[in-house]
C-alpha cells in the first residue's frame, strides 16, 4: 500500500470498523454447499474513531470509508450457522457490537415483498447516517 492510501487512512483513523448487512432469516439458499446460506445485502460501514480527530479529519475519514463501501460486494452469501452464531451477540440499532460480531432484529418493516423490504431498510439506514 502506498502512503496516504485509502486503506491506510481508514486503518489509522478508526478504532473499530464493521460492515452492516441485512438479510431475510426466512430465506436461505444452497450455493456450492450442503449447508444453507443466507443472502446478505451490504448497507454500508459503521465505525468508531478517536475523539481527537478534527472535523475535517472526520469528514475525510467518512469519505474514504464511503469510497471503500462503493467497492464492496453488494450481495454476499454466508453460512447460516455462522450468521446464527453472530446473532447470539445482541447489539442495538446504530451501535457497534461489543465484540467482533453481533446483530439485531429489525422491527417496523411495513413492506410485503423482500425487495421492497430491502429498499425500506436501505432508506432507513441512509436516514440514520445523515
Amino acid at each position: 500500500r502506498k502512503p496516504g492510501s485509502t486503506s491506510q487512512i481508514v486503518l489509522s483513523r478508526t478504532t473499530r470498523l464493521h460492515g452492516v448487512y441485512v438479510f431475510d432469516r426466512r430465506l436461505y439458499v444452497h450455493i456450492c454447499s450442503f449447508t444453507p446460506c443466507y443472502e446478505l445485502h451490504f448497507l454500508g460501514s459503521q465505525w468508531e474513531s478517536p475523539n481527537d480527530l478534527s472535523d475535517e479529519e472526520h469528514d475525510d475519514l467518512r469519505d474514504h470509508i464511503r469510497q471503500g463501501d462503493c467497492q464492496a460486494e453488494q450481495v454476499t452469501y454466508w453460512d447460516k450457522a455462522d450468521i446464527d452464531r453472530f446473532l447470539q451477540v445482541k447489539c442495538e440499532f446504530g451501535c457497534l457490537p461489543f465484540g467482533m460480531e453481533g446483530g439485531f432484529r429489525l422491527t417496523g418493516i411495513t413492506s410485503v415483498t423482500t425487495d421492497d423490504a430491502l429498499e425500506e431498510v436501505r432508506e432507513a439506514h441512509l436516514e440514520d447516517e445523515c
